[in-house]
């Protein structure tokens, strides 16, 4: 068949994050069935090399990526991205719920302008509304009930819904969204040569929060567990903080933390630089553990890299 995968989170121009790591698996495992596979990412947005780098580097591996040099909000690249899908004949388009990228693909479906013969399929994974309220996080303004909105839609007028977990289903559908009847919990895919391995067992002398440094993914926990291990005189030798910046008490992770830590008399490190492989070589260094500390989670790949790679966490 031909396959597009329309996202705005893919692994090569973003260095991690889940929604990329899934798509970018998503294509291998598509290519690897004998698909032929278009990555369509709208955005301009990379973390390392250009774009046309990275269409080199797909293509090498034979997949084919479409990349828009798109600027603007939330709206604009997904117009950008329906027009781009009218102009082309695909027999499934797969987008993710966040941040709407696919609602006017939807649309236009629906209004009978183009794709008549795709099916689309809308995978959810971190819907805005439910990030928001598990980050204690007020909507900004009449934007943020937009983007709610496009990202709802996109999934309503899917053929078929797919999340990694029930959870995120039965979310979705106690929020009031009109899925299709076709719902569908498939698990995340690792990465074409994510090395498995069997579990480590070794003494812990250096906790490692492992995720974005954020509210909802538990940093304020992580830090004030730590704390409490130094004020009862057991703290660790070393601590480390392993993920991208984002926001956690009314600032950015990086200065949460160093809030947090201003009474921690040992050394302690913030890597938020590295991607996937990068990270698992990190936490395979003697005497690491991952602390996945999140209030509210989907299927998070910090599980299920720890889980391949046999890393210790908790």
């Amino acid at each position: 068949m031909r396959v597009c995968l329309l996202t705005l989170d893919l692994a090569g121009p973003v260095r991690n994050g889940g929604i990329g790591t899934a798509f970018a698996a998503l294509a291998e495992a598509l290519l690897a069935g004998g698909h032929d596979v278009t990555l369509l990412y709208p955005a301009a947005y990379t973390e390392a090399a250009p774009l046309s780098a990275w269409a080199a580097r797909f293509a090498a591996r034979g997949l084919r990526l479409a990349a828009l040099h798109g600027e603007g909000d939330e709206a604009r690249l997904s117009l950008l991205a329906a027009h781009w899908l009218m102009a082309h004949d695909f027999d499934v388009v797969h987008y993710h719920e966040w941040r709407g990228v696919g609602f006017f693909a939807a649309q236009a479906r629906r209004a009978g302008l183009g794709l008549r013969g795709a099916r689309l399929v809308c995978q959810l994974h971190s819907p805005t509304t439910w990030h928001r309220r598990h980050s204690d996080d007020f909507a900004p303004g009449p934007e943020a009930a937009a983007v709610d909105f496009m990202e709802r839609r996109s999934a309503e007028l899917a053929d078929v819904v797919v999340s990694p977990s029930r959870y995120m289903l039965d979310w979705a559908l106690a929020q009031g969204w009109d899925l299709p009847a076709d719902r569908r919990v498939i698990p995340n895919l690792l990465p074409a040569g994510f090395p498995e391995a069997a579990p480590m067992h070794r003494a812990v002398d250096e906790p490692v929060f492992f995720g974005r440094l954020e509210e909802r993914k538990g940093l304020a926990l992580f830090c004030a567990a730590i704390t409490r291990l130094a004020r009862e005189g057991t703290p660790p030798p070393r601590v480390a903080f392993l993920g991208k910046v984002g926001e956690a008490g009314g600032t950015d992770g990086l200065g949460f933390i160093a809030r947090a830590a201003a009474g921690w008399h040992f050394p302690w490190e913030v890597r938020n630089d590295l991607d996937v492989e990068g990270a698992r070589r990190f936490l395979a260094a003697p005497g690491r553990l991952a602390v996945i500390a999140s209030s509210s989670e989907n299927s998070p790949y910090t599980v299920l890299e720890c889980l391949a790679a046999g890393t210790p966490f908790i």
